[in-house]
């Protein structure tokens, strides 16, 4: 989501159908879940040296 996807009325976790009807000429791409799960990884690493207890969700959240 960018702020001119914003200004034209879509929000997250907006079903992509409804995202459509209102922006047809909305520009998509699949997730690279491999890239979101090392950014969370090192996410992980940097909070574990403020945190006692630093966990991911799993995939589902």
């Amino acid at each position: 989501m960018n702020l001119a996807a914003n200004a034209r009325g879509l929000h997250r976790g907006m079903a992509l159908a409804d995202a459509r009807a209102i922006c047809p000429d909305l520009a998509t791409r699949p997730a690279d879940l491999a890239r979101e799960a090392a950014a969370l990884a090192g996410l992980r690493r940097w909070a574990s040296r403020y945190a006692p207890m630093v966990a991911s969700d799993g995939p589902t959240g």
